[in-house]
């Protein structure tokens, strides 16, 4: 029976312990989109600046073929318009700092736990974790908890394909989309720009 307690007692501890990890890779993955939101939003701002400098200009496409161009410019404002929109709603860096404090007051009752003999204490414990967990109304997403998985097979050099599909996921998952926005448009202008001087 002391056996079957004991590796409850495990289970909730190891729950715990992968919990506030989660916790803290979702703060870390919060605030690098965060900078990657501020960084794209930045960049097609200056794309905007940078096709109405052509626009203005008749050196790069000539006067009688601008009409297409300005309408990717206006294609491009309202991309921007819609990021920032979409990015002032977000608040990613309020929810990264609400991880982290869960995930602060999570990681202190753990170490707590750890050194916790007594039974009853250890059940006041697993009730101070619920009163956190309903605290911050909150939970990481299902790719923070992968993370935390993939972290303990680092070491294990059979699962290093596995390591580099869930890196791939995890960059699909958090940035693709940032990516894509800045690549596609200066791909337009390229192409656009191309097919102009030479029509």
């Amino acid at each position: 029976m002391e056996n079957n307690s004991e590796s409850i007692r495990d289970k909730l501890i190891r729950h715990i312990r992968t919990t506030y990890k989660a916790r803290y890779s979702a703060s870390r993955r919060l605030v690098n989109i965060d900078k990657a939101q501020r960084i794209t939003s930045i960049f097609i701002g200056v794309l905007i600046v940078a096709a109405s400098t052509i626009l203005l200009s008749d050196v790069l496409v000539p006067r009688e073929k601008l009409g297409v161009f300005s309408s990717l410019l206006v294609v491009l404002s309202i991309i921007s318009l819609v990021l920032s929109i979409v990015l002032g709603g977000t608040e990613n860096k309020m929810k990264a700092s609400e991880f982290h404090a869960c995930g602060s007051e999570i990681q202190h009752l753990y170490d707590t736990i750890l050194i916790t003999q007594n039974a009853h204490d250890f059940v006041d414990q697993i009730e101070k974790y619920h009163v956190i967990i309903r605290k911050y109304r909150m939970n990481h997403d299902r790719i923070d908890w992968e993370s935390i998985l993939f972290e303990k097979r680092k070491e294990n050099k059979k699962s290093i394909p596995e390591l580099m599909f869930f890196k791939i996921k995890y960059f699909c998952i958090s940035y693709l989309i940032y990516l894509l926005l800045m690549i596609v448009p200066i791909i337009a202008i390229v192409i656009l720009l191309y097919n102009l001087s030479v029509m």
